[in-house]
């Protein structure tokens, strides 16, 4: 059980310093205007958009429909608790100036893009593709995403974890007291054995 509590507090404390301290929203909408990833934590961003476990989601995202299921988005649709997911994955950075033609297609301007970042290439590149699983803005939709599931849980497992240091400690002063008054009588006998 101690080792269990030790697990959670380590835990807790790892998501408490790698989580920024704002909202989702407000994470997501510092990513427009910079570095995509750089509002989250390196160490965030190495355990969750790391090759191998980016893989493994944008095939998940690729194989449940996520763009398709974003064209068909209705006001009660299923995919809204994948908002800032698709947003990222399945829509064009505004900051590229991509035209929109339909619900599906994006046109780059005549004039060119509207910023010169990588991003705008790669979206140009996949743009029939039904998204970018690729690009940055998808890994920080994602990010999003998990931010907005730890902090909507946090309260839960803040409780968690204060039941499990209160029981933790409860039974260490229990068995502990119960060591004690044991010991305290084998001493007692060994005493009187001694004694008599």
């Amino acid at each position: 059980m101690a080792m269990t509590t030790i697990v959670a507090i380590t835990f807790s404390i790892f998501m408490f310093l790698t989580l920024p301290n704002e909202s989702a929203n407000a994470t997501y909408q510092k990513t427009q205007t910079g570095n995509w990833l750089a509002g989250f934590s390196p160490l965030l961003r190495l355990i969750l958009v790391n090759d191998q476990e980016w893989n493994r989601a944008k095939t998940c995202l690729i194989d449940k429909g996520l763009c398709q299921g974003f064209r068909n988005h209705s006001a009660s649709s299923p995919w809204d608790y994948l908002y800032y997911v698709q947003l990222g994955c399945c829509s064009p950075p505004k900051r590229c100036g991509f035209l929109q033609r339909n619900e599906s297609f994006w046109e780059i301007p005549e004039s060119g893009f509207a910023s010169q970042n990588e991003e705008c290439q790669m979206w140009a590149n996949s743009r029939n593709r039904g998204g970018c699983y690729d690009c940055d803005s998808c890994k920080a939709g994602y990010l999003t995403k998990f931010q907005m599931d730890w902090q909507a849980d946090k309260a839960l497992f803040v409780a968690i974890l204060l039941i499990l240091i209160v029981s933790t400690s409860l039974a260490f002063w229990t068995f502990g007291c119960r060591d004690e008054s044991e010991h305290a009588r084998e001493q007692r006998k060994y005493r009187n054995m001694v004694n008599a």
